[in-house]
């Protein structure tokens, strides 16, 4: 047997299930993706300061998120609190027939 058709067949095999699992092929093709951009950021540093710089950038929208959030937080304190889980009590005053 010629070793380009066994490498053909073995290559039509992969491409016939992958169009039958096509949701795990793009789950396989996002990890793949995410694992080379982040080999290629981690690769471009030059030392630790760029590491630390980069980490700091990185962090700086959420906490000025959660700060803005936390300063917020009486926006809405004249609304009652509401149950987690609400009884049939409570969800019987709240629907009407």
């Amino acid at each position: 047997m010629d070793l380009t058709r066994v490498g053909v067949g073995w290559g039509a095999i992969g491409v016939s299930y992958a169009l039958v699992e096509w949701e795990k092929t793009l789950q396989l093709i996002g990890v793949v993706g995410l694992g080379q951009t982040l080999y290629q950021r981690v690769n471009s540093y030059q030392d630790e300061k760029d590491l630390k710089d980069d980490i700091s950038c990185l962090l700086q929208p959420p906490v000025v998120a959660i700060a803005t959030a936390a300063a917020t937080t009486t926006c809405c304190s004249s609304l009652p609190p509401i149950p987690w889980r609400p009884t049939w009590r409570h969800m019987g005053c709240r629907v009407t027939a």
